[in-house]
């Protein structure tokens, strides 16, 4: 359903930002404005599904401040503010990634490493 309009459409011209309102979501309320179950490995707040099963490390609020790593060739994990651990695209020194629009798009990258202009780590010359 289009978060926007209540329309059903086909899944493949979902807009990005239904895309993330759904991101993780088994079901949404009757009204299609909340989340009401949750994919297993991730817990419902405030409506949305937050993932901080695959948190290797917290803040002193509970909050997500690294990701575990994952063995995968192509996807890595960033820490997203509102839904937690998420996968990305190949980037194995970003830290930390887009809360709403564009995702997997790397806005922090580890200690030793910084953006360049296409949102990707790079190492910093010593």
């Amino acid at each position: 359903m289009d978060s926007k309009n209540g329309s059903c459409v086909n899944n493949d011209i979902i807009d990005d930002l239904d895309k993330i309102f759904y991101f993780r979501c088994n079901k949404t309320n009757k009204d299609s404005t909340a989340c009401e179950v949750c994919l297993e490995g991730s817990e419902l707040k405030d409506g949305l599904c937050i993932d901080n099963i695959r948190c290797s490390e917290r803040n002193d609020d509970g909050t997500c401040k690294r990701c575990a790593k994952i063995e995968d060739e192509y996807y890595e994990q960033c820490v997203n503010k509102i839904f937690g651990c998420i996968e990305y695209y190949h980037d194995k020194n970003c830290l930390e990634c887009n809360d709403l629009i564009d995702v997997g798009l790397c806005t922090k990258c580890i200690d030793g490493y910084e953006l360049n202009r296409y949102n990707q780590c790079y190492e910093i010359d010593s």
